[in-house]
């Protein structure tokens, strides 16, 4: 059963830096000190 979790847990791990990484390269995109068009 703990093996179990370790599987899941290093999938979760490894989905969770896939997200980061989109997440840090669409923020790129976009200005950072944007005024949301005001």
């Amino acid at each position: 059963m703990l093996l179990v979790q370790e599987c899941r847990i290093a999938d979760l791990e490894e989905q969770l830096e896939i997200v980061n990484e989109r997440i840090s390269n669409s923020s790129e995109d976009f200005p950072k000190d944007s005024t949301d068009g005001q």
